[in-house]
């Protein structure tokens, strides 16, 4: 660490040799090196983070602490959201060791034997909830495809779906799950960055395609929502959100 006059050694937190750093900021720097190791700074204290089996990592780079790139051997290229590091796919073997860019899609990484890769792609990333039930719900595991990509994926448990490596392009998104109507947005830009969508609403229920076991079962889980340890204690603004929601369903 540098204070504007000497540099003075920082405790070490892991083992393997360290081979790049890049920061937004002097409480949010981050490291990677061998063995795809990652550390991350905080203006307190450094501390290995959370990440997969990932091949070691020689250069790092970012837009901002939720938008950081890092490359390594075998090609590795992985992307970190301020949550989650996840690895994309660079189409080469080569070992890459530096990365750098001027925006989401206009990043270089450069590695051995002359390669040279360019960014030529942007992200699709929203949140899916429901206000059927009186409140602005979360949709868990709903569906969502990029019709002309064919991709796809599923809200995770904060409702959020993600498409990395999305083609500049405008695309049509199509959001599905087990009671509610299929939702199709269009005219999704892609024009040379990340697009985040507004928040959709699935507002309208399938009719008339449900046994009673599949209405019970549907009931049951929205009775364990309002009622999560079973317990029988139930707002009595829940209590009626739900008598609403069974209400629109039958």
């Amino acid at each position: 660490e540098y204070n504007g006059y000497d540099w003075q050694s920082m405790p070490k937190v892991t083992a393997y040799s360290l081979r790049g750093v890049w920061g937004s900021s002097e409480t949010d720097v981050f490291s990677v090196g061998d063995g795809g190791t990652i550390i991350h700074y905080d203006g307190n204290q450094w501390t290995e983070m959370e990440r997969g089996n990932f091949s070691s990592l020689k250069g790092i780079w970012g837009l901002s602490g939720t938008k950081v790139y890092a490359t390594g051997l075998q090609g590795t290229i992985v992307s970190y959201d301020g949550t989650t590091w996840s690895e994309t796919e660079s189409g080469v073997a080569f070992p890459l060791m530096g990365i750098w860019g001027a925006s989401i899609t206009d990043i270089y990484v450069v590695g051995e034997n002359g390669t040279i890769l360019r960014r030529s792609t942007g992200e699709v990333r929203g949140k899916i909830t429901t206000s059927i039930t009186g409140g602005n719900s979360i949709v868990v595991g709903a569906a969502v495809t990029i019709q002309e990509t064919g991709q796809q994926t599923t809200t995770d448990t904060n409702g959020v779906y993600h498409f990395d490596n999305v083609p500049i392009g405008s695309y049509t998104v199509i959001v599905s799950s087990e009671y509610f109507k299929e939702m199709t947005i269009q005219d999704v830009r892609v024009p040379g960055g990340e697009v985040a969508i507004p928040d959709i609403d699935l507002s309208e229920l399938k009719t008339g395609l449900y046994s009673q076991g599949d209405l019970d079962n549907a009931v049951l889980k929205e009775r364990i929502k309002y009622d999560p340890n079973a317990d029988g204690v139930i707002s009595v603004e829940n209590i009626i959100y739900f008598l609403k929601w069974m209400a629109e369903i039958q």
